[in-house]
């Protein structure tokens, strides 16, 4: 028999408070309860994707962005996602609880929205592994900034702040445009 909870069981599980949950229910970020009323209940899958939803939300990701990667996951890849790790291993794309297609999901969206460009804005450069003791911790994402230039970035400054990296892109492509 599968799990079933309440909502206060479930949001205590999942460290969240009741709104919460009705709240993220209500945005489309988990699915509707089962029943309604005094009788409704949330499923394991309800307390994995608040784990989940969670997780992005430390790697500083808006609700929007988490919907979109969380939406057309099954439960093996929520499962698989949530067993890599904390936040420290999300920093580092090679070695990402999340795998490399929701990466590549991430940074091909954030391209797609932001410059309607039809390739990823964003890789992974794992290069700097071969430097020795010292570089294996530096991972670092590449940003293609238009006309062969690219700013390679270390990993964690690119999940701090994305919107600082766009902005570079977008200045840089006004400077190549001459405007």
């Amino acid at each position: 028999m599968s799990e079933k909870y309440r909502i206060s069981e479930l949001a205590q599980k999942a460290g969240v408070t009741n709104r919460t949950v009705h709240y993220y229910v209500g945005r489309g970020l988990l699915p509707p309860p089962d029943g309604a009323g005094v009788g409704t209940t949330y499923r394991k899958e309800h307390l994995l994707r608040l784990r989940l939803i969670k997780k992005l939300q430390e790697q500083y990701l808006p609700l929007e962005k988490i919907k979109e990667i969380t939406s057309g996951m099954k439960m093996e890849e929520i499962e698989q996602a949530l067993e890599g790790g904390g936040a420290q291993e999300m920093a580092r794309p090679k070695e990402i609880a999340l795998d490399s297609d929701v990466i590549e999901k991430i940074m091909y969206s954030e391209t797609k929205e932001r410059t309607g460009a039809d390739y990823p804005l964003f890789t992974t450069v794992d290069d700097y592994r071969l430097g020795g003791d010292e570089a294996r911790g530096n991972v670092y994402v590449r940003a293609v900034l238009g006309a062969g230039i690219e700013l390679h970035v270390p990993a964690e400054l690119f999940h701090e702040q994305p919107d600082l990296i766009a902005k570079v892109r977008k200045y840089t492509m006004k400077l190549i445009k001459g405007k």
